[in-house]
This record gives C-alpha cells, structure tokens and sequence, in this order.
C-alpha cells in the first residue's frame, strides 16, 4: 500500500501551509485571533474559499471541487498544526458532510455552492447535553403540522455555532428514526461560551424554530448521519496528528536549546529517552490515520466505522501521551495559554470531548467483536 502523497496532494499541503503561516505566523497571532470576535479569522477563511480548500469535499455538480479524503486530511493537518480556530472541521467536513449525504439536489447546490464560495457558515447541531456521543438524537425534537416543521429542545456543544448563518439539526422524528433540517442562525437563541482551547461553541435552544427538511421530510436518516459523524472523527484524526506532529517538534527542539548546569537539555539521556518515545507514539498515530483516511475511500460505511473507532481510540491515547509529554519537558512554561504546547494539549481534549473519546471507541469496537473463537485464536 502506498502511503505517500502525490505531486498535487503535495502542493496542496505546501500551498495551504503558506496561506495559513499569513495569519499565523506565530501562536501569539492566534491568541488575537481567537480573543476577537467571531473567534476566527473571516479573511483567511475568505482566502480558503478562493483557492478552493472550502469546496474539496463536494462534487463539482454543487460548486465543489470533488476531492478525496486524503487531500481534506491533509487540510486537517495544516490547520492543525497552527492550531488554527478555523471552523473547517465543523463546518465544512460535518455540517457540509450532512447537506452533502442528505440534502435534495438543489439544498445541496445552493448550501453547499454558497459554503464552498465562502458566502456562509454552516454549523451542526447534532449533539444533546449529557448524551455522551450517543447515536440518537433525543436533545431535539420535531413536528410537523401539514407541510410545516418544527423544532424544539437544546443541542449542546454545537461546535462553530457562534458564528454559523445556519444550522444543520438533527432531531427525533414524530414516527421515529432522526431527521436533518436547516435552521436559520437568526431563529435561535445561542449562548455562545469559550472552550478549554480558547475557540467558541454554543448551546442552542430552540421553541417552536420554524425548519426546513434537508432531504426528503419525515425520512430517517439516522444512517447518514452515523456516517457522516465517522468521517468526522477521521478528519478529526488527521487534525489532532497535526497538532501532535508540532508538538513533538517543538519539544525536541525546545530540549535542544533550553540549557540547565551550562549544558541543552538534550544532553541528558533520560530526556532524550523520553522524547524518542513521543516521535514513536507520533509514528503510531501517523499509520493509523494514514489507514483510516484510505479506508474512506472504500465506500463502506462499517469499514468506516471501524476505521473511525480504530483510529479514535489510538489517537486518545497517543495524543495525551504527547501532549503530556510536552507540557511536563517544556515544565511552567508549557502550561501557559502564551505557548502553543498546552494550547495543543487542550485542543487535542476538546476534539476528543467533541468527536468521542478512548472509552467510547473502545466500548463501540468491542460491542462488534461477536466471533470469540476469531479473539482467542489471534490472542
């Protein structure tokens, strides 16, 4: 299996690396942006849609670009590197990825062609307080009175949801099953809070919102949306392999320049024990996501589950080695919200609170093991 990238995939990550080290050339350029509103920068995320980055995943057909995934995993991984507060994953790769699954052809051409242009924020509003990544939606309901829908409830984090002009809803069905619909951001009440990384997301509320069916109405969708939650948490993977591979640069790099009794902190061999370890943990993750990103293409949406589970849970547990690893070699000054390395640490928290975390993938791949004579065979 070929692993690497071709000539266009590898300008790709070159041209996106150069248009993101324009803004963020420093983390202290980030710390501004996120402490502005709207908690991002809108020019940057204008200059995406100019080249082409907000469009990949959507067929040419809707205003797309009709990429792969491994070309929207590498745009993961740049932004993530620079720990940009960009909503991409949010926006583009989830919400757009539920129009994209579920929409009719012409919600699809109009959302997703305004969204690839950069006219408009999408944000999902998929997740309900306290449900612990749950695959139904109980947070949000909806009814229907005639042709006319809609909803009420609280979904919570809506990650995004500050800044998005509309919001893709899931909620519980009056027949059952889960429907997708599309609020407008304007018929909702929003709180928007800052999360541990210092980016924004929302508890919305809604009471009687007025809704627009994404699909045909009434019909459960609940497969598409699992679906499309894997591939989240695969782009998800490849954002926080983004943020392990700067932090273990800058760790080792940090060791090489930091002096203690007149000598670089790589010097003492325990410290340098400590920091190969993390470039092996960084290695694991790297295969992993490599693996689950190819899997996509593959069309099969248990082979995508399994991959997302897979990569979830190596991805938990590598990136809070790194990520503690990194703070503890840098010492006080790794804590701090001025230097990126906590900052990663807490960005790698936040995607796992938001997309699942190590328990939740190891409890879904052990609830598909059904073939124990298979288990003791390969234990």
């Amino acid at each position: 299996m070929d692993f690497t990238h071709d000539d266009e995939q590898q300008a790709l990550r070159e041209a996106v690396r150069g248009l993101l080290a324009t803004t963020y050339a420093d983390h202290e350029a980030r710390r501004r942006t996120v402490a502005a509103d709207p908690g991002f920068d809108e020019a940057l995320w204008g200059r995406l849609a100019e080249m082409g980055v907000l469009g990949l995943p959507f067929s040419e057909d809707d205003g797309g670009v009709g990429a792969g995934p491994v070309e929207i995993g590498i745009v993961c991984q740049e932004l993530g590197r620079v720990l940009a507060p960009e909503p991409y994953l949010a926006s583009v790769v989830h919400a757009g990825g539920l129009v994209a699954a579920v929409g009719t052809a012409s919600q699809k051409a109009d959302l997703l062609g305004r969204l690839s242009a950069g006219e408009l924020v999408l944000a999902a509003a998929d997740t309900s307080p306290g449900a612990r990544w749950a695959s139904g939606t109980e947070g949000v309901r909806a009814s229907a009175a005639g042709d006319a829908w809609t909803l009420d409830g609280v979904a919570d984090p809506v990650v995004g949801g500050t800044r998005a002009d509309h919001l893709v809803v899931t909620a519980a069905l009056p027949d059952g099953g889960t429907g997708v619909f599309l609020v407008s951001g304007d018929d909702v009440e929003r709180t928007d809070y800052v999360t541990a990384d210092l980016t924004r997301a929302a508890t919305v509320r809604l009471e009687g919102t007025t809704a627009t069916p994404l699909g045909e109405p009434g019909r459960d969708l609940g497969a598409s949306i699992a679906t499309i939650s894997d591939l989240t948490r695969i782009m998800g993977a490849n954002q926080a392999l983004g943020v392990m591979q700067s932090q273990v640069r800058a760790t080792t790099d940090y060791l090489k320049s930091r002096k203690q009794f007149g000598v670089t902190l790589n010097t003492f061999q325990a410290l340098n024990f400590r920091a190969a370890d993390m470039y092996v943990s960084l290695e694991m993750a790297q295969s992993m996501v490599d693996w689950a990103t190819m899997t996509i293409a593959l069309g099969d949406p248990d082979a995508v589950a399994d991959a997302a589970d897979r990569v979830g849970l190596t991805i938990s547990r590598t990136g809070r080695h790194i990520g503690q690893e990194a703070i503890q070699l840098h010492g006080g000054i790794g804590m701090t919200a001025e230097y990126a390395v906590g900052v990663g640490t807490a960005h790698l928290e936040v995607l796992e609170q938001w997309l699942g975390n190590g328990g939740h993938h190891l409890g879904r791949l052990a609830a598909r093991v059904d073939d124990h004579d298979l288990v003791e065979a390969l234990g």
